[in-house]
């Protein structure tokens, strides 16, 4: 392939463009549905990585007088939600898709469409000095609340922060402060006086009903910021007062009434300074990755065993919505090593802490209302509690405990709608990842799995069932150990995620799922549900 420049070059002038800065920025027309519009397009990077910049440079004849997907500096964006792959090796085509692409963003702002594409785009229109976290819950009540306004960064990097009030009081904050809340039914509307550069232009946008304009004005006579939190959209701003309102709210023996008064009176004098909200809550932050499935939010589950694999496992279930609106219980009896830190989530500021100590304050720095519970004990003692969870997963590994609480489970009186097992391992020297679940119903429980206490392992993913892992002798201080790479807990982590997902979705599936990740040692064995086994001695069947 030769210099894809001239490609470009040759491609750009035969669409009639021209070269208007060297070396690379071109200047031509498109035409979104026949209109002659004049744009101008950088193209710095012919990897495409970085994507060329397309500026609007006159609109020709184009007739519409907002523009959808036109930034505030005359800036075109043209990549759609799923971006926009381009070829390396065919740079001229590839430009020709994006000067197709720019005019099928400049055509949306025909027609109804333009009114779904701003409404949808709306903060992006608003602008803003800065943005703003808002970790309020999402709020079926619409009217009006009050929250406070966090600084929790520094002089040099502000951090801004939304919370209900009285909340993350343990967060070190530069400021708090209240703010006011305007949640709104419907979607907030792109029309004229959406741009107003007045409190009075905003409260006319907004359609000055009596209960919101009252709002605004006693929420500026207080100088507190303002949010509107409608279902499209996240906006909001801090007054900008002009001087003699300002001299008013110094004085502080000001009447709150008649401050008000004077702020009604001044509302095409009042500024704003704008600001984009961008939901910081933690159910929001859970299911924006999860499309519209079950996550684990109010599920109340509790983990036993906060080693490498229930270590990258609780990180994972956390982010799936564990203690989201439920506790999350971490039992572990046992204390950080250094030689843990090969494949465990946990670091070196961690060493010598109890695993499910260390793991609860890594997972409160995930988000500050993650509820977490830290149990430096062991779960088996505890059964009366541990029974009340709707999910328990062992992922320690460790056969003893795994029969134990299978034990446990088959004589508890709860059923599979009310309580379920999940089995979490790594099978030899990380031949594979291996789970199991158990809802005490027609299928077979961890017993089954291994009828004969001695004997072989019914679904063992190895090709030799009589080859014993190799170990790693104990050393001074520290215990011998089953050695694998950082791979097999990930795996079985990942894999465990999956179940609890599927379970929470009332669609189980198969009880035991395996991945096998060494050939040489290891073997596929199909995802299947174990049936029971006759004279088991735990399910008795």
């Amino acid at each position: 392939m030769g210099d894809p420049i001239w490609s470009v070059d040759a491609t750009l002038k035969a669409k009639g463009f021209s070269l208007s800065f060297p070396p690379s920025t071109y200047r031509g027309s498109i035409y979104p549905h026949g209109n002659r519009v004049t744009i101008e397009i950088e193209l710095h990077d012919l990897t495409f990585v970085e994507l060329p910049k397309v500026t609007l440079i006159d609109r020709g004849s184009l007739q519409e007088k907002t523009l959808a997907h036109l930034n505030a500096d005359n800036t075109i964006c043209y990549v759609g939600e799923a971006g926009l792959p381009l070829d390396l090796y065919e740079p001229g085509g590839s430009v020709l898709r994006i000067l197709r692409e720019t005019e099928i963003a400049l055509e949306r702002s025909f027609g109804d469409q333009a009114a779904n594409d701003f409404e949808a785009e709306l903060a992006s229109y608003w602008g803003g000095a800065y943005n703003v976290y808002v970790a309020l819950p999402p709020s079926t009540a619409k009217g009006i609340e009050h929250a406070e306004f966090l600084d929790i960064g520094t002089a040099e990097t502000p951090l801004f922060m939304v919370v209900s009030t009285g909340k993350w009081k343990h967060l070190p904050t530069r400021s708090r402060r209240p703010i006011r809340i305007i949640s709104l039914p419907n979607k907030l509307k792109y029309e004229p006086a959406f741009k107003s550069k007045s409190l009075a232009g905003i409260i006319n946008w907004l359609g000055s009903k009596a209960l919101i304009r009252d709002a605004i004005i006693a929420a500026t006579a207080a100088s507190e910021h303002i949010f509107l939190n409608s279902p499209n959209a996240l906006i909001g701003w801090k007054p900008a007062l002009p001087a003699n309102l300002k001299m008013l709210q110094k004085a502080g023996s000001i009447r709150k009434a008649f401050l008000e008064k004077k702020v009604a009176k001044s509302l095409g004098d009042i500024g704003l300074e704008r600001m984009i909200g961008i939901r910081f809550d933690l159910q929001t932050i859970v299911q924006r990755n999860l499309l519209a499935k079950t996550s684990l939010a109010g599920k109340k589950i509790s983990l036993i065993g906060a080693g490498t694999i229930g270590g990258n496992l609780a990180r994972l279930l956390v982010q799936a919505g564990a203690g989201c609106g439920e506790g999350f219980a971490i039992y572990d009896t046992d204390v950080f090593r250094p030689g843990n830190l090969g494949r465990h989530v946990l670091g070196f500021a961690d060493i010598d802490r109890a695993k499910a100590d260390a793991m609860a304050s890594f997972l409160r720095g995930f988000h500050p209302d993650v509820q977490v519970r830290p149990f430096h004990r062991n779960a088996l003692t505890e059964w009366n509690a541990l029974e009340r969870s709707d999910l328990i997963i062992d992922a320690t590994g460790e056969y003893n405990v795994a029969i134990a609480l299978n034990d446990l489970r088959m004589k508890s009186t709860r059923d599979g709608n009310e309580l379920a097992i999940l089995h979490t391992w790594v099978f030899g020297n990380g031949i594979a990842a291996q789970t199991f679940l158990n809802l005490k119903d027609n299928f077979g429980c961890y017993r089954c799995l291994r009828p004969i206490f001695d004997g072989p392992w019914r679904y063992a993913p190895v090709k030799d069932i009589k080859k014993l892992p190799d170990m790693a002798p104990a050393i001074c201080g520290e215990a011998g150990y089953i050695p694998f790479a950082a791979d097999a807990p990930v795996t079985a982590a990942s894999l465990a995620l999956r179940a609890s997902l599927d379970w929470a979705a009332k669609r189980p599936g198969q009880r035991l799922r395996t991945i096998t990740l060494d050939y040489d040692d290891g073997k596929d064995v199909k995802w299947t549900s174990p049936l029971r086994i006759n004279g088991c001695p735990a399910c008795g069947s």
